[in-house]
């Protein structure tokens, strides 16, 4: 399953490094350079563990709408219907959102 998590926190980079454990492919979207950086540095930006070459990040919103067919939401709540808005301006494919 191809898993685009919105939000690369704390939270959603380690839920991604679990599901990447588990067999799906994890493109991580968040707005924080930094934490996208250490994220493609197989480095998690909060804890500094080792992170599975295989999970990566963007800034790019598209990217990870083009790469997923599955979303996790992992944003606090009080931007969630704002990220919503801007990912249903982008869709243009059948998509499953979940939100932990």
């Amino acid at each position: 399953m191809k898993i685009g998590i919105i939000g690369g926190g704390a939270w959603g980079t380690t839920l991604g490094q679990t599901l990447i454990d588990n067999g799906h492919e994890v493109l991580i979207y968040d707005l924080n350079s930094e934490a996208v950086e250490k994220i493609n540095q197989h480095r998690h930006p909060f804890f500094d563990t080792v992170l599975p070459e295989s999970e990566k990040a963007t800034l790019d919103l598209q990217q990870v709408i083009d790469f997923a067919d599955h979303f996790i939401l992992s944003v606090p709540t009080k931007v969630v219907r704002s990220v919503l808005k801007q990912m249903n301006l982008r869709l243009n494919k059948p998509v499953v959102f979940k939100r932990n």
